[in-house]
């Protein structure tokens, strides 16, 4: 090809165009360029010559009068893959020239920004990397031959492997199952144990909370009475009236804890719990009445945030309650000893569902036992603070109710536990 004449198929549709072409060329003094330049102002034109004539490089307009735009380009590169093509256009643009290229164009150049020196360098430079492609694709049709004939005599040596691979796997298999169902076995039996556990240690805390509110109730409503009656038959002026109204406060915030530990110890001690239609905020609100004493104690921020328009649900709602309780205890645990001790609740209707996020800035969950946290007696408190039953009962019960529970964490950065329940499960047994 050095010393060959190069064959030039030019599709262009200007006729002044065509002639700056011709001009171009003749200027390039080298006996490559000496050869006749085919001329067609059209791609059907084109197409028909190209068919029954050999052409070493084309040059394109993209814009003629049968066909536009990329379209062109596409026509010449499906009948003739193997010629190069240099796209010369009146278009200056930096997308089309790129999509050109991609489908297929050797150089994408602009007329009227042109010379003949810079056309030169193009049409050789189109040529000799056709080639090249030419020849790595041969290079490439050589190394998939290599390939399957290698592929083929491993074929058959793997074939007698998986014959071997699969009876020992079998065998493995027969092993495997026969541990595996050991190990549910003994899952189940460990899971029943933590039921139970849990049930007799919630039925004994309902049985101590019944008794205890029962005997606070009533000298609780006498000392409430005997505020009021005071307070009727004290004047504002006076400086005990401040005193008593502090006293009917309190003593009516005691009598409302003691109603929630009297609901708390019902549901646990009635055994099977019905589900009811019940807003989240109330069990809520209930549960942080119960651990005011402690957040109080322990100086810990907790903000609830619940959405106006969060729809009722149906649950049980001492089983609800016993959850929040787990996860509210297990936020202040978490953030004991925390520079920054804040919890926040939050929920919020999520399509079909209500989710309830608790979140903590305590000390977080290492990634390494993210996975171990839903286990039956797995614990990170120290002997005493905990039973490692928690979540588990928690989990289980989310799931009774066709809900789920996830937890995110980071350590020294705090935990996210986040639960779905559905809006429309209307479960009355």
């Amino acid at each position: 090809m050095e010393n060959e004449p190069i064959r030039i198929m030019l599709i262009e549709d200007s006729v002044f165009a065509t002639k700056h072409v011709q001009k171009m060329l003749a200027e390039v003094k080298s006996p490559q360029f000496e050869a006749e330049l085919y001329c067609a102002d059209r791609i059907s034109a084109g197409l028909e010559y190209l068919a029954n004539n050999k052409a070493d490089v084309i040059l394109l307009d993209l814009t003629l009068p049968d066909s536009h735009g990329l379209d062109t380009l596409i026509k010449i590169c499906t009948q003739v893959p193997e010629v190069p093509v240099v796209v010369l256009t009146g278009l200056g643009d930096e997308m089309l020239a790129k999509e050109a290229v991609q489908k297929g164009a050797q150089d994408y150049l602009v007329k009227g920004q042109i010379g003949s020196n810079l056309l030169r360098r193009s049409i050789l430079y189109s040529i000799e990397r056709k080639k090249v492609e030419r020849e790595l694709k041969k290079y490439r049709d050589h190394l998939e031959e290599l390939v399957k004939e290698r592929t083929a005599e491993l074929t058959t040596v793997n074939k007698q492997l998986k014959q071997e691979v699969t009876e020992r796997k079998q065998a493995e298999k027969a092993l495997e199952n026969s541990f595996n169902e050991l190990k549910k076995v003994h899952q189940q039996l460990e899971q029943s144990q933590s039921q139970l556990i849990q049930a007799e240690k919630m039925s004994a805390v309902g049985t101590l909370a019944a008794g205890i509110g029962h005997e606070l109730n009533n000298p609780l409503m006498a000392i409430l009475n005997f505020s009021n009656y005071c307070l009727k038959h004290t004047r504002k002026e006076d400086k005990r009236y401040s005193f008593l109204q502090d006293i009917e406060h309190e003593s009516g915030r005691c009598i409302e804890i003691v109603s929630n530990l009297l609901t708390f110890s019902r549901s646990e001690q009635d055994g099977k719990e019905e589900y009811h239609s019940e807003s989240l905020a109330r069990i809520i609100n209930r549960v942080v009445k119960i651990m005011s004493y402690r957040i109080e104690k322990e100086k810990v921020s907790l903000s609830t945030h619940i959405t106006e328009d969060t729809p009722k649900i149906w649950v049980k709602v001492g089983s609800m309650q016993q959850v929040i309780l787990n996860l509210l205890t297990n936020a202040l645990d978490a953030v004991e000893g925390s520079q920054k001790k804040e919890i926040r609740i939050e929920v919020h209707p999520d399509g079909d569902s209500v989710c309830l996020t608790v979140v903590n800035t305590g000390r977080g969950i290492a990634s390494e036992i993210m996975t171990k946290i839903y286990d039956p007696f797995f614990t990170t408190k120290s002997v005493g603070k905990g039973t490692g039953l928690g979540l588990t009962i928690s989990r289980n019960i989310i799931k009774s109710h066709g809900g789920d529970i996830t937890c995110e964490s980071k350590a020294g950065v705090g935990t996210v536990f986040k639960i779905t329940l559905p809006i429309n499960t209307n479960r009355r047994g």
